[in-house]
């Protein structure tokens, strides 16, 4: 990158545990994860609120970067998901991630792979302070068009023009009204005025045509595709499991 090696090393180790044993907290800038079991499924141990909140502690805070800029650099976490049709349980799933990043570790967006629709991206944002003010919220900062420059700026920086970089986040959304409980949020596109759709639209945000990252059910028609795992939130349909924050009682135990 940039013509310099990158330091890298691979260890083979259990995720969780590594992360646990092995990482210190405040000291990663990113955690990706694409763990998939020979069924297709993610590991429950691996998608679990606790395991999030894992996640989060590990993730560099701007406290811990003396950078008078380190505001506008956010640690993150990434997702490899797979995606369904709007009501399908692997749909659902998404939905259910996406609802525990955003109250683990901060702000979450979504990225279409349109070129493997069964396939979504989720990107959670540590979150900076949790006494930011609303206009502060990195999902009102930076328009569609201003992602995709600041992407393909980065790249070539680094003089890795030959990927580009801009073209892969153009669909991002930020994902709001996430709700586990239900199963359910909404997409809309990152611009000037993301703030109107928390309180006065119900319109979700639109990428050649389509609304959000939902996988096309034309192609679900033509190909077989995954139908999708159950997480543990999917099982409880007692609304007396769940407490204001939507996560069950017995979780917050553990905290």
């Amino acid at each position: 990158f940039n013509n310099k090696k990158i330091p890298f090393r691979c260890v083979i180790d259990d995720a969780r545990e590594y992360l646990e044993t092995k990482i210190f907290k405040d000291s990663l800038d990113v955690i990706s994860m694409d763990a998939f079991d020979g069924e297709g499924n993610v590991p429950e141990r691996l998608v679990s609120r606790e395991f999030f909140r894992l996640c989060s502690e590990k993730l560099k805070s701007s406290s811990s970067s003396s950078s008078s800029s380190s505001k506008e650099r956010s640690s993150m976490f990434i997702m490899n998901c797979f995606n369904g049709v709007r009501g399908s349980t692997a749909r659902e799933f998404v939905h259910v991630i996406c609802a525990r990043l955003e109250k683990s570790i901060g702000p979450v967006m979504t990225i279409p792979v349109y070129n493997q629709p069964c396939n979504v991206i989720v990107v959670a944002l540590k979150r900076v302070d949790e006494c930011r003010e609303e206009n502060e919220d990195a999902r009102f900062r930076y328009a569609r068009d201003t992602l995709v420059r600041l992407a393909r700026e980065g790249f070539e920086r680094g003089n890795a023009k030959e990927w580009d970089a801009g073209e892969k986040v153009e669909g991002i959304f930020w994902v709001v009204d996430a709700d586990e409980r239900k199963k359910t949020m909404r997409e809309i596109e990152p611009n000037k005025n993301t703030r109107h759709f928390f309180t006065r639209t119900k319109k979700e945000g639109k990428y050649r045509g389509r609304n959000g990252t939902y996988m096309p059910k034309e192609f679900a028609d033509i190909f077989e595709v995954y139908e999708g795992q159950i997480t543990d939130a999917h099982s409880r349909d007692n609304n007396d499991d769940y407490d204001d924050d939507g996560y069950d009682d017995d979780d917050d135990e553990k905290r």
